[in-house]
């Protein structure tokens, strides 16, 4: 299958061309690079497979988000006119995924939207090799729409047959084809799992045997064996981590705990934005304090403080800018029960929840896992907790890991222990710091560079 890419970003298509490459797809050499050029590369190319950034690619109508929302519709619209289905359209964007622009996406065909801040390469290229559905897109929607789907069909009654008008679409025949091999699969493993048991009992048997044991049987036996493979290689982390930070009720120290980690994240050579998502004025306090005023800086919405750009709550901030531009982003939303953006809470890498582990205090977590779906992207900090009440705690939850948070005065500068603790919390989300190779470059191009200037001062001398 043959793939263009679209992306208008060196550095994010070097980062999908090798996974893909190395998964059969043909990717081709020549990219697009404007969007002014997407239908002559693609009547020229005439590829199996379009990725397109919403962003990154460059378009007539940058300054305008309506007119560029527009003529992407418009161009898929084209090329469902021209190719039909035959052109695969994938869509790379960071938008909230009940933005209009997705859903008008989803209605012509385009059944591989990836909307989050971060693309894991490893589940990109596995649904890419797989056909299109509309289940991988069936969570988007416009406002409050929401698009329902499931991948069953109610077999046919033979009393009341099931009328087709001018004949049964070809992705309904498609899914309920999909659906049989399915069933069919599910069947069959069932059965390896069955033989797999009487396997290891027979496996057994014979080494409890001390006489009698045919060599060609046991070797037949071993070399039916399922060989153990090596665990993947962890996928590769593309674009913006998103890390909120909430507390289930006020002054239990969220801001104090995103502070601790937006400064780990910094001291480790990462691109980091702190962002204030509540409404308490804490981050204008802040800021007036380390300036030495005594009014609040209300005029400015952001500022620099140890390194980390601190970003205040504005009603009219755009987060889709922030995200574009850091490596990670955390945001603090205060107690969650005085929260904005409360979607992106849910939609993020880590979810950092702040609490105590006094039993008299139980209850507002009790409100907090009533209001929320908890899965292992939830993680409790509890300061300063000793092993006991973790493990106590860890009992009554619904999910989620239970971590002591060390306490510390100053969360700007971050402890040994805490940089322990976030190292485990953060896990697969903790990139190679890129930092310390920049200063190294630099000095060697700019050695060469003096250096090819040595030589031709010489050779003009002696010339």
């Amino acid at each position: 299958m043959s793939v263009l890419l679209a992306i208008g970003d060196t550095g994010l298509s070097d980062s999908l061309r090798k996974p893909l490459a190395e998964s059969g797809f043909d990717v081709l050499q020549d990219e697009v690079l404007h969007r002014n050029y997407l239908n002559e590369f693609i009547e020229i190319q005439r590829p199996d497979m379009i990725i397109v950034h919403d962003v990154y690619l460059p378009s007539d109508f940058d300054d305008d988000k309506a007119k560029r929302d527009a003529e992407m519709v418009a161009l898929i619209e084209d090329w469902r006119m021209r190719y039909d289905n035959t052109l695969r359209v994938v869509y790379l964007c960071v938008r909230d995924r009940k933005d209009p622009l997705l859903a008008k996406l989803v209605a012509r065909n385009v059944l591989d939207i990836f909307y989050e801040r971060s693309l894991k390469t490893g589940p990109f290229v596995e649904q890419l090799k797989e056909e299109p559905k509309f289940a991988n897109v069936s969570r988007l929607g416009s406002g409050e729409l929401e698009f329902d789907f499931t991948e069953t069909f109610q077999e046919e009654d033979e009393d009341h047959p099931t009328l087709e008008l001018d004949g049964e679409p070809e992705q309904v025949k498609k899914s309920r084809a999909a659906i049989k091999i399915a069933q069919s699969l599910q069947e069959g493993a069932k059965g390896l799992k069955s033989m797999a048991q009487k396997r290891a009992e027979a496996k057994e048997t014979l080494n409890k045997v001390e006489v009698g044991i045919d060599q060609a049987v046991l070797d037949e036996m071993l070399d039916i064996m399922p060989i153990e493979r090596q665990a993947p290689p962890k996928p590769q982390i593309i674009g913006t981590v998103l890390i909120a930070v909430a507390g289930v009720t006020n002054h239990i120290g969220s801001t104090h705990a995103a502070i601790s980690i937006a400064s780990y994240l910094k001291g480790n050579g990462h691109s980091v934005a702190l962002v204030e998502s509540n409404h308490s004025q804490d981050y204008d306090r802040i800021h007036s304090l380390y300036e030495g005023e005594k009014k609040l800086l209300l005029g400015y919405d952001t500022f620099e403080m140890k390194g980390l750009t601190h970003f205040k709550y504005r009603d009219d901030r755009d987060l889709n800018d922030i995200f574009s531009s850091y490596e990670y982003v955390v945001m603090d939303f205060g107690s969650i029960n005085q929260a904005t953006n409360i979607e992106e809470f849910t939609r993020a890498h880590v979810k950092c929840v702040v609490c105590s582990a006094d039993e008299w205090k139980f209850h507002w977590i009790e409100e907090f896992e009533n209001d929320y779906d908890i899965d292992n992207t939830y993680c409790y900090l509890v300061p300063g907790a000793s092993m006991e009440k973790v493990e106590d705690l860890s009992d009554r939850l619904r999910g989620g890991d239970v971590v002591s948070f060390p306490i510390q005065d100053d969360p700007y500068e971050p402890i040994k222990e805490v940089g322990n603790v976030l190292k485990n919390v953060l896990s697969e989300f903790i990139k190679s710091p890129m930092k310390s190779s920049a200063k190294p470059l630099l000095v060697g191009a700019s050695v060469g560079v003096g250096f090819s200037l040595l030589v031709i001062i010489i050779f003009s001398i002696l010339r």
